[in-house]
């Protein structure tokens, strides 16, 4: 019984935990850092470690590029991709 209250108590706070680490309605965070993988310019899309992503104009970007991928990431764990950045450099961990 004293196993179960513990699990319990940790449980509610691992998912507390996850509740908070939400970003506040409207605030985007970094989803993906990685080079484009390809790009499709017949349908405005570009794919970032495996994500395709729908982008105003595709003509804008080239494989290999690097981008970071700003959204947010809702309470039942999909992801929506919001801004697109160019960057030198990505990290891959």
């Amino acid at each position: 019984m004293k196993i179960l209250a513990v699990s319990a108590i940790v449980g509610g706070s691992v998912a507390l935990g996850a509740t908070l680490a939400l970003p506040a309605p409207g605030e985007y965070e970094l989803l993906l850092s990685g080079p484009a993988e390809s790009i499709d310019r017949a349908t405005n899309t570009v794919t970032v470690l495996g994500h395709r992503l729908v982008v105003r104009d595709a003509s804008r970007f080239l494989p290999g590029q690097k981008f970071n991928v700003l959204g947010v990431i809702s309470r039942n764990g999909s992801s929506s991709a919001k801004i697109l950045i160019d960057t030198n450099s990505y990290s891959a961990g």
